[in-house]
Order: C-alpha cells, then sequence, then structure tokens
C-alpha cells in the first residue's frame, strides 16, 4: 500500500509539472482508467483505447496494482473537491448568479457580493497564504485547488503510515 501511496505522489506531482511544460502520460493514462466507459465521447473513447493497450501486456499484479492506484486517486479526488468546496467555496459563488450579476461580472468586472463578504473572503484567503479573489471575484488559477490536492494526499498519507 506504501508503494501505492509513493507512486500516486509521483504522478500528482507531474500534474503540476505539467503546467511548466513536462508531459504527465502516466498520470492521464491512470485518470482514464478511473473514468469508466459510460456516457463517453470521442476524446474518452480513445483514452479507453489507450488504456486497453496499456494493459494488454500487464500481469494479474500490475492489474492490481494499477487498480490499488485507482481507489488512491479516487480517494484523494473527492477528499481534495470537498475540501476545496469547504475551505473556498467563494470560488463557487459564480454559479449561483443571475442573469444580471453574471453580465456585471463579465462586462465591468463587478463582483455582485456585499463588500463585508468581500472583505471576509480576502482575509481568509490571506490567512491561508493566497491571493485575495480579483475585483470580478473570479479565481484566476488553481492554486487553491493544488493546496486541496496536497492537504488531501498529506492526511490520507498520515491515516496509513
Amino acid at each position: 500500500m506504501k508503494k501505492c501511496i509513493t507512486n500516486f505522489i509521483d504522478f500528482i506531482k507531474g500534474t503540476y509539472k505539467e503546467k511548466s511544460g513536462v508531459e504527465i502520460s502516466q498520470y492521464s493514462i491512470i485518470k482514464l482508467y478511473i473514468s469508466g466507459i459510460h456516457k463517453m465521447n470521442r476524446y474518452k473513447k480513445e483514452q479507453f483505447k489507450l488504456r486497453k493497450k496499456m494493459l494488454v501486456d500487464k500481469s494479474s499484479e500490475e492489474i492490481a496494482e494499477l487498480k490499488n492506484q485507482n481507489k488512491i486517486i479516487e480517494k484523494i479526488e473527492a477528499l481534495a473537491k470537498k475540501l476545496h468546496l469547504e475551505l473556498f467555496s467563494e470560488e463557487y459563488d459564480f454559479m449561483y448568479d443571475n442573469y444580471d450579476e453574471y453580465k456585471q461580472r463579465l462586462n465591468k468586472n463587478i463582483n455582485p457580493m456585499s463588500l463585508e463578504y468581500i472583505e471576509n473572503v480576502n482575509k481568509k484567503r490571506i490567512s491561508h497564504g493566497f491571493q485575495p479573489l480579483p475585483e470580478d471575484g473570479l479565481a484566476e488559477n488553481q492554486e487553491t485547488l493544488n493546496y486541496c490536492y496536497y492537504q488531501a494526499i498529506h492526511q490520507l498519507k498520515t491515516n496509513w503510515l
């Protein structure tokens, strides 16, 4: 199990390197392994074919190892998304905008939330070590989500060790 965690952490680190230009083909294949076959679009079908090719020459032990890694990936993704929603719910506020608020954010860079709410959110983000949200209230990058992934990995790793 410890080997699975170590391998998975290497895959996750690759996702952050991807943004700087390093490819992470192993992670994308493992991620695809989770996604399953249902509701496939063309991209998913092609990825499914790649996954099948990847499994052709594998022993039953290697396939079992991949399945273990997939279970770990699923746990980490679920925990990271839950943490992100709990810690940084302000990044989802735009989903509840009505049409007028949407237009304000889009055209005028105006955040329709109250000033008190915006100030509280910005204080919270700064206390966690992140930049405040811009004027329109939309997150500019994935740094908070990345933080939640690292927190999820750390939590699961400490529980297993």
